[in-house]
């Protein structure tokens, strides 16, 4: 999955330590996803790829698109 992510145009992908997580980073032309263009966004290339390898081997999951915090913890 993770190199299925990065092949769509993730610029990383990891398996979470905490849980069955797999996740990958995306980035677009400029700033805030939620405020691209949809040509500059890859997210929707990258979950894709990520759910279809899944699908390959029996794995069922969905997908969360979302942005980092920028105030952190509180």
């Amino acid at each position: 999955m993770i190199e299925a992510a990065e092949d769509a145009g993730a610029c990383c992908g990891y398996l979470s330590g905490a849980g069955p997580t797999v996740m990958a980073l995306t980035s677009g032309a400029s700033g805030d996803i939620f405020t691209q263009r949809e040509k500059e966004r890859t997210d929707k290339a990258v979950a894709k790829a990520m759910m279809s390898t899944a699908k390959k081997f029996g794995i069922q999951g969905r997908i969360v698109v979302t942005q980092a915090s920028h105030e952190g913890a509180r």
